[in-house]
């Protein structure tokens, strides 16, 4: 064999599981980069509530959490996503629907959360828009610390 044949032969042993794993790599993230955090108006949230079809993280400080949530919300505030990341992916599998409330139309908590559980992997990802101002306007259920 020649020495240009050696080196193709040889370069085609590199470049096809080169390819392989780069093809795969990219389409891995172009899948993730089609995921992206929605907002949900209230009354979708609620027909997710009701029928069981979501859970919903309260993206606020932990006080706030404490004084006032939506019943059966889970408390993963933002600030403090390096606590609580690793558990949240081993214990909520990445196609759990996902909704994510904070105060009102201005807290930019919820929107910021729901972001990052787009970055690890989670696709089915709700912002409520209007966050828990908007719920206990429309009556629906809340737990407050005078129920406790």
């Amino acid at each position: 064999m020649t020495n240009l044949k050696k080196m193709i032969f040889i370069l085609s042993f590199m470049v096809i599981p080169l390819s392989i794993f780069l093809f795969s790599k990219n389409f891995f993230f172009k899948e993730r980069m089609n995921c992206e955090a929605k907002n949900i108006s209230v009354e979708q949230a609620y027909n997710l509530y009701k029928n069981q079809n979501a859970i919903f993280i309260d993206a606020r400080f932990k006080g706030f959490y404490d004084y006032e949530r939506i019943n059966g919300a889970f408390s993963f505030p933002l600030m403090e996503k390096g606590k609580w990341s690793t558990d949240l992916k081993k214990t909520i599998e990445k196609k759990t629907v996902i909704v994510v409330y904070c105060d009102n139309y201005v807290c930019g908590l919820s929107g910021e959360l729901a972001n990052y559980l787009v970055q690890i992997g989670y696709c089915n990802v709700f912002n409520l828009f209007g966050g828990i101002d908007a719920w206990k306007e429309n009556g629906y259920p809340i737990i407050s610390s005078t129920q406790f």
